[in-house]
C-alpha cells in the first residue's frame, strides 16, 4: 500500500513539472517581446521572396571566436554568411564594407548587428560574390551579439 502512495505522489509531481513548463512556453512565446530579426524586418521591410544577402565576416582582432557568434547571430536573422575568417590586420571600430552598387543590403547588415551607418564604406568590386563583408573590430562587445 505504501509504495502505491509514494508511484502516486511522483506521477503527481511529474505531472505538475510538466503544466509548469508548459505554462512557462506558452508565456514566453506570446508575452515577451518578439526577436530582434522581427524588429529588423519591419523597420526596413524585408522583401520574404528576396534571395538572402551573402556576406563574409572578418575578425580583426586578437579575441578568437568572435566571428562565430556574429555568424551564428546573422545567420538565425536569415543572412548568408558564406565566409568566416581572420583578417591580416586589426581595427579598433567594426564597420561593413558594401561591395555592389546597391546599398541596402549592407545597411541591412550594419542595422542587425549595430553598426551605426557611418561605419559603412563603399568599396565596390565586380570579382566577389558577396553583397558586402564585415569587419570586427576590438570594440565588437558593443555590437547585438554579444550584448
Amino acid at each position: 500500500m505504501k509504495s502505491a502512495s509514494v508511484v502516486r505522489l511522483l506521477v503527481t509531481v511529474l505531472l505538475a513539472a510538466v503544466v509548469v513548463a508548459f505554462g512557462y512556453a506558452l508565456i514566453v512565446r506570446f508575452f515577451i517581446q518578439p526577436p530582434v530579426e522581427v524588429q529588423v524586418e519591419s523597420v526596413i521591410g524585408a522583401d520574404s521572396h528576396a534571395r538572402a544577402i551573402q556576406l563574409q565576416i572578418l575578425n580583426a582582432t586578437d579575441v578568437p571566436g568572435i566571428a562565430k557568434k556574429a555568424t551564428d547571430f546573422l545567420r538565425r536573422r536569415g543572412f548568408d554568411v558564406v565566409q568566416v575568417q581572420n583578417a591580416s590586420f586589426q581595427t579598433p571600430k567594426s564597420f561593413v564594407v558594401n561591395v555592389t552598387a546597391d546599398s541596402a543590403p549592407a545597411a541591412r547588415v550594419a542595422y542587425a548587428l549595430g553598426i551605426d551607418n557611418g561605419s559603412v564604406r563603399r568599396e565596390i568590386d565586380t570579382t566577389l560574390v558577396l553583397d558586402c563583408t564585415v569587419v570586427l573590430g576590438r570594440d565588437f562587445n558593443v555590437l547585438r551579439p554579444y550584448r
